[in-house]
């Protein structure tokens, strides 16, 4: 079994948004490349912390290695100490 790494460097800017990228050391799924990059955004239009009956978040990204872009949308709402989350993804190439 073997172990690579994957490290996240992101900033966040105003109006609940995210952008940032994703570093994995080896990719198994694109051997042609040794390291893989995933660039993305992401932003929160509303937040049940803010008093919004739940959270809503949509994500942008692009798969280097992959050429692959993708995106997503998520819903959660905090039930108690749980939260609920439905999420949804779409890929221009999924592997």
């Amino acid at each position: 079994m073997s172990n690579f790494p994957t490290f996240t460097y992101a900033v966040g800017l105003p109006a609940r948004t995210l952008i940032g990228a994703n570093y994995s050391t080896n990719s198994l799924l694109a051997p042609g490349y040794p390291n893989e990059w995933e660039f993305f955004a992401r932003w929160q239009p509303v937040s049940q912390e803010a008093g919004a009956p739940l959270s809503a978040a949509l994500h942008g990204g692009w798969k280097e290695a992959a050429g692959s872009a993708g995106g997503g949308l998520s819903l959660a709402r905090r039930v108690g100490p749980f939260p609920v989350v439905a999420a949804a993804r779409a890929f221009s190439a999924g592997f």
